[in-house]
């Protein structure tokens, strides 16, 4: 089914309508396909809790999590793979980041608590960058780190303890290495 397209926002994302549903989403970077997240009204939780791909405007299909969780959808890739994360109520605890393919195909799964400063898919889905918060107080596997995954063979092509300047920034996952571009307060720099 055909969506109606709201709003541009400045930030990129892209408002849809679905009846009167509201999806908020990300476009890929040939702006066909958007991964976006809704609220249904079948119960209460702390953020949105379905998850919908979108290819020329057109409803793909969602992705429904169970009362309890919230989802975010992050980003898509110009084949239709996505990436959301999954987050516990009542204050939206991190659970896991997921990517799923256009055929509806789990590709990679990351179960953690640690929250996301950034995320970034490649092009064609070849690459996965995870930015992680980091706390004093905690002293979680991913806390303060940058993490590259290489989502055909699920190895980490890269791990990072983030400076002060990466700590903040918007990241992006290239092809055809899985080399990193960071933008911060007007900079862009390579980091790995």
């Amino acid at each position: 089914m055909k969506l109606e397209k709201g709003a541009e926002l400045s930030d990129g994302r892209v408002i849809y309508w679905l009846g009167n549903l509201c999806i908020n989403c990300v476009p890929s970077q040939d702006k066909r396909w958007h991964v976006g997240h809704f609220d249904r009204a079948e119960y209460e939780s702390r953020w949105e809790n379905t998850v919908a791909l979108l290819k020329d405007e057109k409803f793909q299909f969602m992705v429904k999590v169970g009362p309890g969780l919230s989802v975010r959808a992050r980003c898509v890739s110009v084949n239709g793979t996505f990436v959301f994360s999954v987050h516990r109520d009542p204050y939206a605890t991190m659970e896991a980041i997921i990517v799923l393919d256009a055929q509806q195909k789990e590709v990679f799964k990351l179960t953690t608590t640690t929250h996301l400063t950034a995320c970034s898919i490649s092009e064609f889905a070849e690459y996965l960058a995870l930015s992680f918060y980091g706390s004093p107080k905690s002293k979680e596997q991913f806390d303060n780190k940058l993490e590259v995954f290489n989502l055909k063979t699920g190895e980490v092509v890269s791990s990072i303890n983030k400076d002060e300047e990466l700590r903040h920034a918007e990241i992006s996952v290239t092809e055809p290495d899985g080399n990193v571009v960071a933008f911060y307060k007007g900079k862009c720099f390579k980091v790995c």
